[in-house]
């Protein structure tokens, strides 16, 4: 029967409405998107049911009706009595989990978040911020304790889905599950929910239109998870956490960033305080901050700790530290329930890697030092420079590894253990001996290189000759000699235990030549543990391996290590070892530099005349074998020997000598020490003026070529200079510079300047 109000051949609503879909060249289903109406709901319109005022105004609007539609739907009296839409059941979601307990410091992240609602508002785009950080870092436990700070400031509600995206491939939650659970949280019936991502989508935003909500998305995999998750509305904000940087989202969506680090120090105790109890804490202090550096600083192990102290209240935290440092039950002790496991949440990263990125990851672990680079990575998984940096980048986007400012990268020690525990796993034995190969061999290129830079004079050691190492591994040259510098600065944290690892994998020879190779850097700044620790290793592995030339040559580098550090017993007895090896094998070039250490600890102790003799002998020596080096050293101590005997003249043209030669070689080191012993001649002569002006020669020069040891010892004797020449204020800065150096320096000289400083009346 014909509609009594529709005069006859007019077109109903839903006829009109299909008529124009054609029209426009567009689908039912694109038009539910369009309008925010389910698609279900529709086809009730298309087979005649009257629709609302807002869905009529909202079908005009996306098809350009004029009005046509409106004026339809308001000539039928049904239209005033329609369904309500899918708006008008809409509830007041509050869907966020509790808030951790204990929650300590992240005050820079708090306000990073704060920022997300004061920040600029562009129409259409939602305000979003992203969470990223290494495993068990508090991504979730920040963006929740944030999220209810500011829950009153959405009167619409709060969204939450743990979207599992490091869990196994199979728990990862589909952004179309996740909508459907969303729709029916804002009060959607679920049999009015569209099938289809994009059609869920489009509902999912039209619905937020216009309201202020709170959407958390915890542990996302990647941007397409998360991109139709997104409102399209700027009254909504978005938290996102993710151990991914989520670069995409970035880019589409101006998104901000909060990376988490690891607690500092001071954090870290403070949530252990909250857990244990500050008197419990404050007993075993020193034992604490230990712990803490255990667990990476990450609160999640931090709390899984404090809890396993709290089931034992009679187990002291020092019993406990020394559990863990063994690095085997680490682990086990932070993984007592799966659920929460540290063991677990790595996992979830490290199956996120592909094959390649896993052995890189993995071999990582045998690194024994601080942090390295990625020459170095490249030596250790045997890629090329940029395949590494690449696969490097990878780890340091899923926070699987650190980056400092300076480009060089570091485990996180917790990480460092499970990367171990997984090499165990999956590499063989062979596999990472040969990978501590590449890497130590690469080490010896690298310190080999430095010394055409620190030292392309001394030719003292040309007979040492590392093994053909690996031929993709070829360490490029030097710059120049401050590249050096800095290359080898920056290694210094590494490079016991870098020796320690070649020594434990019984590569003998290269301990060997890493430790002598490294005396050019040694004798420059004089890191006294590391300079007798690596040769105490190079002597054990020459004494185990017969090289009995190496053994003579190290005994006399680590003889001059302990004159240096005041040592004399060690000193001589080193010496005379080192020179009753290298007569009987006739190196005549080793004898000589171990008479010049057995000459200047002679010396020392007062006899000037045994001192004298072995200088002479080796000059001599030097002389034969025309090193020149060698030569400067002996005249040296001649002089020195010359000036304390009253032969000023004779110690004056032995200094001059000395310079000469080390001009002419441009060994600048020795040539401060030549200008400062040019100073102490002229001191000694009551020359006064050319004391200062030598001193001030050798203070410019050490500070120019970054000879911390020679400037102090520089400062020092113009100090004394201008005590003499009774400038008292300026002999005090000139001694507390070299006091500053020295302790700096842990030199044994800074007690007896300080003495001197104390017996001279100007402090």
């Amino acid at each position: 029967m014909q509609d009594p109000v529709r005069p006859a051949g007019a077109r109903s609503f839903g006829e009109e409405l299909e008529a124009l879909l054609i029209e426009r060249q567009l689908s039912w289903r694109k038009l539910s998107q369009r309008v925010g109406y389910t698609a279900g709901w529709l086809s009730k319109i298309k087979n005649g049911r009257q629709p609302s005022a807002d869905l009529a105004r909202r079908c005009d609007e996306v098809l350009q009706a004029g009005g046509r539609l409106v004026a339809l739907a308001a000539a039928h009296p049904a239209a005033h009595r329609a369904p309500a839409p899918v708006a008008a059941h809409l509830v007041r979601p509050a869907q966020l989990p509790g808030a951790t307990a204990g929650f300590v410091g992240r005050e820079a992240a708090l306000g990073q978040l704060d920022a997300a609602l004061t920040g600029a508002v562009r129409t259409g785009v939602p305000r979003v911020v992203a969470i990223d950080g290494p495993p068990g870092v508090g991504k979730t436990a920040l963006a929740l304790r944030w999220a209810h700070d500011v829950a009153p400031q959405f009167p619409d509600g709060q969204l939450y889905i743990d979207l599992h995206g490091y869990s196994s491939k199979a728990a990862h939650v589909l952004p179309e599950d996740v909508l459907e659970k969303f729709l029916v949280a804002l009060g959607v019936p679920v049999g009015e929910i569209p099938d289809g991502t994009d059609q869920r989508a489009g509902l999912y935003r039209s619905i937020l239109a216009g309201r202020r909500i709170l959407v958390v998305l915890d542990n996302a995999a990647d941007f397409p998870q998360v991109e139709p998750l997104l409102p399209g509305s700027s009254e909504c904000v978005v938290v996102v956490t993710s151990r991914s940087r989520l670069f995409a989202m970035a880019v589409r969506t101006h998104a901000g960033r909060v990376t988490l680090e690891p607690l500092s120090g001071e954090e870290s105790c403070q949530l252990l305080r909250t857990v244990i109890s500050p008197q419990r804490a404050d007993r075993e202090a020193k034992a604490l901050g230990e712990l803490a550096r255990l667990c990476g600083h990450l609160p999640l192990a931090l709390r899984i700790v404090a809890e396993q102290i709290l089931m034992s209240p009679t187990l002291s935290l020092g019993r406990l530290l020394d559990d863990l440092v063994a690095e085997g039950q680490l682990l086990e002790l932070l993984s007592p329930d799966d659920a929460i496991a540290v063991r677990a949440v790595f996992s979830w990263s490290y199956r996120q890697l592909d094959e390649e990125c896993r052995r890189t990851f993995r071999l990582l672990s045998l690194h024994p030092g601080v942090r390295l680079n990625r020459e170095c990575a490249a030596a250790l998984v045997g890629r090329p420079v940029p395949q590494t940096a690449s696969l490097l980048e990878k780890l340091h986007g899923m926070h699987l590894l650190e980056r400092d400012d300076d480009g060089w990268y570091r485990l996180n020690e917790l990480l460092r253990l499970y990367a171990a525990e997984r090499s165990r796993a999956d590499d063989t034995a062979e596999d990472c001996r040969r990978a501590v190969r590449r890497m130590t061999d690469w080490y010896v290129g690298m310190v080999t290189a430095t010394h055409l830079q620190l030292a392309p004079f001394r030719s003292s050691l040309n007979w040492l000759r590392p093994r053909t190492a690996d031929p993709r591994i070829d360490p490029a040259p030097f710059a120049d000699e401050v590249a050096a510098l800095r290359w080898c600065d920056a290694e210094l944290p590494n490079l016991v235990p870098v020796t320690e690892l070649a020594a434990e994998h019984g590569f003998h020879e290269t301990v060997v030549v890493l430790a002598l190779r490294l005396f050019d850097y040694l004798i420059l700044r004089k890191p006294w543990s590391t300079w007798v620790a690596t040769h105490e290793l190079a002597q054990r592995a020459a004494q185990e391996t017969g090289w009995a030339q190496a053994l003579g040559w190290v005994k006399t580098h680590l003889a001059y290590a302990y004159w240096w550090l005041r040592d004399s017993a060690r000193c001589g007895r080193l010496c005379e070892e080192a020179l009753e090896i290298l007569r009987e094998l006739g190196d005549r070039c080793g004898e000589g530099w171990a008479l010049e250490g057995y000459a200047i600890n002679v010396r020392d102790t007062g006899d000037l005349a045994g001192a004298y003799a072995c200088a002479a002998e080796a000059l001599e020596i030097f002389r034969e074998v025309e090193n020149h080096e060698g030569q400067a050293a002996a005249l040296g101590t001649l002089c020195d020997i010359d000036n304390r005997t009253g032969r000023s003249d004779t110690a004056l043209a032995a200094a001059r000598d000395s310079l000469q030669i080390s001009e002419e070689i441009r060994d600048y080191q020795r040539q401060g020490r030549s200008l400062i012993r040019m100073a102490a001649i002229y001191l000694t002569r009551g020359d006064s003026e050319q004391a200062l002006r030598y001193a001030e020669l050798a203070v410019d020069l050490h500070r120019r070529i970054n000879d911390e040891w020679g400037a102090a010892e520089a400062f020092a004797r113009q100090g004394d200079i201008l005590f003499e020449l009774g400038q008292k204020e300026r002999a005090v800065v000139s001694w507390s510079a070299a006091l500053e150096t020295y302790g700096e320096l842990d030199d044994p000289r800074v007690d007896g300047l300080r003495k001197a400083l104390e017996r001279s009346g100007c402090c």
